[in-house]
C-alpha cells in the first residue's frame, strides 16, 4: 500500500485539458467526486514488545506475535506485517529494565 495525497491527485486530474461537457469530462468529474468521498486512512502506530520468548515479538497494536530468525533485526520491519501499524521501536517490559 502507498499513501498518497488525494487533494494533489484531484488537482493534477483537473489541470488536464479536458473538453467541458464531453462524456470524458463528466467521467473525470465523477472520479474526482469519488476520490473526495473516500474516507482517509487512519495510521495505526505500535511498538514491538517481547513475546513468548526472546525469539518472538508482539505488535502492540494488534497483539499478533511473530517469530524472528536467529540474528534477525527488527529494524527491517517498519510496519507490522499483520495489521500495517507503523512501528516506533521496541517497548521493554518491566522485567527487562
Amino acid at each position: 500500500m502507498r499513501l498518497i495525497d488525494a487533494d494533489v491527485v484531484i488537482k493534477e486530474i483537473q489541470k488536464q485539458p479536458w473538453k467541458e461537457g464531453t462524456m470524458l469530462s463528466l467521467a473525470i468529474d465523477w472520479i474526482c467526486m469519488l476520490i473526495k468521498n473516500i474516507p482517509a486512512i487512519e495510521i495505526k502506530r505500535g511498538k514491538w514488545t517481547h513475546g513468548i520468548n526472546e525469539n518472538f515479538r508482539t505488535c502492540s497494536a494488534c497483539n499478533i506475535s511473530m517469530g524472528l530468525s536467529e540474528g534477525e533485526n527488527l529494524s527491517r520491519f517498519k510496519y507490522c506485517p499483520f495489521c500495517g501499524a507503523k512501528m516506533e521501536g521496541e517497548r521493554r517490559t518491566r522485567n527487562e529494565r
